[in-house]
């Protein structure tokens, strides 16, 4: 639902509105009403949009570092790299922890629709077969689940693999 997006994303709810319209309108997403209560739109990535996911996914990292590393030969790349491995070394653990915590909001919205995925694979698969009790046992521990993932608001993912980032 919109609202819990909007929380886990750390997005004012206006600004997600703004971006489901965008990708509702280019056909990534579908909205759908609840079943059980019709005042709650349910969010669905359509293939189309999971498509588009997986292309950026795969192509964010490569084509972000090949534009902005472009000037550096290999051998500057690597001390650089070096370089801010030896400035992070030197923070102090605090602000390590910290700077470990900022996660990409649409590594989020994966790790939620991973997470949601399992959570449909673990129930049978099928909403619209699921009684109501089970509808609201999945959402009770769906819930529960997102609440312990280590990534809600401001918080990073540590533990969890890089989604949508190499190494």
């Amino acid at each position: 639902v919109q609202n819990y997006l909007a929380e886990v994303l750390d997005l004012r709810p206006s600004s997600l509105a703004e971006l489901l319209k965008k990708m509702e309108n280019s056909g990534d997403i579908e909205r759908k009403e609840d079943e059980a209560d019709k005042r709650i739109k349910r969010i669905y990535l359509t293939d189309a949009g999971r498509s588009t996911a997986e292309k950026l996914s795969t192509n964010k990292e490569e084509a972000s570092s090949e534009i902005f590393f472009a000037g550096l030969t290999e051998e500057s790349q690597q001390l650089f790299s070096d370089y801010l491995q030896k400035i992070a070394a030197g923070w102090e653990t605090d602000f390590q922890q910290q700077a470990e915590r900022f996660v990409d909001p649409m590594d989020r919205l994966q790790a939620m629709q991973h997470l949601r995925e399992s959570m449909m694979d673990h129930w049978g698969g099928d909403w619209q077969s699921m009684s109501n009790e089970e509808r609201r046992q999945m959402k009770k521990e769906m819930k529960d689940a997102m609440r312990q993932m280590p990534f809600r608001g401001h918080h990073g993912m540590p533990g969890f693999p890089p989604f949508g980032r190499g190494g």
